[in-house]
């Protein structure tokens, strides 16, 4: 959209694949619960859920902070970095951080 000027993904996913192969069950406790058709539609049905898949189609009005915590156990901090990669790609307005926690 257009509408916005700004916006900020902190630690989200972006790629449906590969975060299945990252957790253990993810597809049966989510993707097939959440997903109409998805074991008919698997391929279709994750592909359109990635952002990195269709990172072109975003706004290049806007600009983009993505957030990612370096030791974050849900999603895999990686998915931020090629997000982030993809965007530079295309020109997007976008910046990438990584906070560093220590616990």
């Amino acid at each position: 959209s257009n509408s916005f000027k700004t916006a900020v993904v902190v630690n989200g996913m972006t790629d449906l694949f590969e975060w299945a192969k990252e957790r253990d069950g993810i597809e049966k406790e989510v993707y097939e619960e959440c997903i109409p058709n998805y074991k008919i539609e698997r391929e279709r049905a994750l592909k359109e859920r990635s952002a990195i898949f269709w990172a072109d189609r975003l706004s290049k009005k806007s600009s983009l902070l993505i957030i990612t915590g370096s030791q974050d156990e849900l999603v895999n901090p990686e998915h931020s970095r090629r997000m982030a990669k993809e965007l530079k790609k295309i020109k997007m307005c976008v910046r990438y951080l990584v906070a560093q926690l220590n616990y």
